[in-house]
């Protein structure tokens, strides 16, 4: 893959040569058509369940191992859930993403879908994380659930040929 190649500062009359129009045109291009780029998409033999009420992975192998040249990656993840718990109220479904172990937003997350007395929601986020370090990380989904009463519970349908809700999440991590 291409390195970018910051611009220089070009003085006037100087010769412009072959390799310096290589790197700043080709090569820049094609460092931007060329990022690194992974996804992992849910096919699995069951569905993912949480009742966890703490930020937890979705699962251990829904995650991605991305080689980064720069500082910055897009994540990009949606599925579709079944909220529920034991009890009538409020469900909630939180969700984070982890690099290298880390949460990236704290507190209750990125973003959370809720609904009352049971129900199917779609979740979609995209969040830019900044501030990495040149070099392989692993990136990871997470989430945790919670309910005004009773016992929550969390599933997301992963492909396992769930009747009417055979769908595939997935997890998209681009440098930027």
């Amino acid at each position: 893959m291409p390195n970018w190649h910051g611009t220089p500062d070009w003085e006037p009359g100087q010769l412009v040569t072959a390799a310096d129009l290589n790197a700043q045109i080709r090569d820049n291009v094609g460092y931007l058509f060329a990022r690194p780029i992974a996804a992992v998409t849910a096919d699995e033999n069951s569905d993912f369940t949480t009742t966890a009420t703490d930020f937890v992975d979705i699962d251990a192998g829904f995650s991605v191992l991305l080689a980064l040249e720069g500082s910055r990656a897009r994540v990009h993840f949606h599925g579709v859930l079944f909220l529920q718990g034991s009890s009538a109220g409020t469900q909630r479904a939180f969700f984070d993403v982890a690099v290298d172990g880390v949460r990236q937003a704290g507190d209750d997350g990125i973003c959370f879908v809720e609904t009352v007395n049971n129900g199917v929601r779609h979740v979609s986020f995209t969040r830019l994380i900044t501030g990495l370090t040149p070099g392989t990380h692993t990136f990871r989904p997470q989430w945790k659930c919670y309910a005004s009463a009773g016992t929550p519970s969390v599933t997301m349908y992963a492909g396992a040929g769930t009747p009417q809700a055979n769908v595939h999440p997935q997890f998209i991590v681009e440098e930027c």
